[in-house]
């Protein structure tokens, strides 16, 4: 073999361990969450816990999004569990960083259900993130976050359209033009109790909508609100109750100056 032959070999194999070793980027991060999704899709149970246990990314992938749909926590305890153990598990679930958004108890002969009653304050915000979604239809049992600030339609619960940090109001939805609000069931809560802390603020991103149809209750706190808010709306649908303190306060329908049908 001539030696610029061997000197041009050389080169190959040293090319070919430095594509072997490569450039040292980890690919699969740069796959979309939609794909790892559909990756985590085909591994067992087993392998997808294993996963979360790679990165914090992938572990917001499945613990923290719809992802976690996946999984359910199931506790079979009998007819003749032990109280107080079942108590100790569940103040155990209440204490975990994964941040549980809902455990359902269902079976045992419980008379007492004060024992089984839990301040949940899960740290596990939902997020679905995207500058590029124009139409959310959201229909969910749990309390999801949208940051979606181009939306232009949207069908779902109010609670989805607050801002994420008490301490950092959004600015307002300025291309969202029609919106339907459903009925978000807290089953934390108490049925009667009303989430209008979360609510108020959610309406003040709504200055630009022109349809709005109320699928739910509207106290006359959120009616207020949306009267002085929602000025563009020209056609408004309530579907449910509307609650006033007085007849006065219908008054407040005329700062809709734009509404032509009620």
């Amino acid at each position: 073999m001539s030696s610029k032959r061997r000197e041009l070999s050389a080169k190959d194999e040293k090319s070919c361990d430095k594509r072997a070793k490569g450039t040292g980027r980890n690919y699969i991060d740069s796959l979309p969450e939609e794909l790892l999704c559909m990756v985590f899709d085909q591994l067992p149970m087993d392998d997808v816990k294993t996963a979360s246990l790679v990165c914090r990314k992938w572990n917001e992938i499945l613990f923290s999004g719809t992802y976690a749909n996946r999984f359910v926590f199931r506790v079979n305890p009998g007819d003749d569990c032990d109280t107080e153990m079942l108590v100790e598990a569940i103040h155990a679930l209440a204490r975990s960083k994964r941040g549980y958004r809902r455990v359902i108890f269902i079976g045992g002969d419980q008379n007492d259900e004060d024992e089984f009653q839990i301040d949940w304050d899960s740290s596990a915000k939902p997020i679905l993130s995207s500058n590029s979604v124009k139409h959310l239809r959201l229909n969910c049992q749990f309390r999801i976050w949208a940051d979606m600030p181009n939306l232009e339609t949207f069908d779902g619960q109010l609670t989805a359209l607050h801002q994420l940090d008490d301490d950092v109001p959004l600015p307002a939805l300025t291309n969202l033009k029609h919106v339907t609000l459903r009925l978000f069931e807290d089953f934390a809560k108490s049925p009667d109790e009303k989430i209008e802390e979360l609510n108020l603020p959610a309406i003040r991103r709504l200055a630009n909508v022109e349809l709005m149809k109320w699928k739910t209750h509207v106290s006359n706190q959120m009616f207020i609100a949306l009267c002085e808010t929602c000025t563009e709306v020209k056609d408004l649908w309530i579907y449910r109750a509307l609650s006033v303190d007085s007849m006065a306060d219908l008054d407040n329908l005329s700062k809709l100056t734009h509404l032509r049908s009620l």
